[in-house]
């Protein structure tokens, strides 16, 4: 996957990237997921570090740029 490969970023923290950038919300992923909000909340603050941005439209607007974010390697 190219997120985890350009940033670092784990699986989840790069499946969790990529449905924002598709227009998910942090609720709806957590709720697809089965996963506790708190914990897609952590992992978006893991992802924000990781490529060095403060906020959700900073992430997105960077993920644009990215080539190739949704192919799978």
């Amino acid at each position: 996957m190219v997120l985890m490969k350009l940033f670092g970023l784990t699986r989840k923290e790069a499946d969790l990237a990529q449905a924002l950038l598709a227009g998910g919300t942090l609720a709806g992923y957590a709720s697809s997921t089965k996963v506790c909000y708190g914990t897609v909340r952590s992992q978006l603050r893991a992802v924000f570090a990781k490529m060095g941005v403060n906020r959700q439209a900073d992430l997105i607007r960077l993920l644009a740029y990215v080539p190739n974010v949704f192919v799978k390697t």
